[in-house]
Formats: C-alpha cells, sequence, structure tokens
C-alpha cells in the first residue's frame, strides 16, 4: 500500500501537485510597513494581500493551458500572472522563519494576465 500524506505534519508545498486544470500561485508579499513607514496591522495586511491579485506561477497541472481555442499565449512556471480577485483557494505554508507563505490553487481560466 502507497503512503499517503500525513495531516499531522506542517504543510510542505512541495507536496501539493496540482491536477487537472489547476495552477499554483505564490501570491506576491505584502509588506508590513507602509510607504511612510507606518506598521500595518495584519488584518490590513491580509486586505491588501487579497486586492494584491498577483503572483508567480509555482506548478501547473500538464491540462493546465492546453487549451488552444482558449489561450493563445500560455504562462509558464516562474510568469508572473494577474488572477481574479476570488479565484481559487487560499493555501498557506510556514517558512523557514516560522512567517506565513500565502499561495492560490486556482483553475487556469482564473488568470487574468501575464506581467512582462
Amino acid at each position: 500500500m502507497k503512503e499517503g500524506y500525513d495531516d499531522n505534519k506542517p504543510l510542505n508545498i512541495k507536496d501539493l501537485q496540482p491536477i487537472e486544470f489547476k495552477i499554483l500561485v505564490k501570491l506576491d508579499v505584502v509588506e508590513d510597513k507602509s510607504a511612510g513607514g507606518i506598521y500595518l496591522p495584519e488584518s490590513a495586511r491580509d486586505r491588501e494581500q487579497y486586492a494584491a491579485e498577483r503572483g508567480t506561477i509555482i506548478s501547473m497541472a500538464k491540462l493546465a493551458f492546453n487549451d488552444d481555442s482558449l489561450f493563445y499565449e500560455k504562462p509558464e512556471v516562474g510568469d508572473r500572472v494577474l488572477f481574479a480577485k476570488y479565484a481559487g483557494m487560499l493555501v498557506e505554508e510556514v517558512g523557514d522563519k516560522r512567517e506565513m507563505i500565502k499561495y492560490r490553487l486556482m483553475n487556469d481560466k482564473d488568470v487574468c494576465a501575464i506581467l512582462r
């Protein structure tokens, strides 16, 4: 029998493999200080993060962006993209410095633009 995912260990994003038409996007980091040097509360940073709608494609399923009739230009892993505001689901990972790294697992159709 094949060993499965252990719910008791912290999520490692390398263990997450998108399927079907899904892609995994690492969200841009929102600074904890404003341009004027004022520290922002976590609730304000969370709102800013969701409003950002930008990130970098970390991984994608084999079928993502394969429909040539829908996708003239196809992003690749490593490309920065804009995506729909409430696309997919939020996935969080604890980083090396105990900070939360946020990702979105979403459909390929939720990508609105490639940032060049």
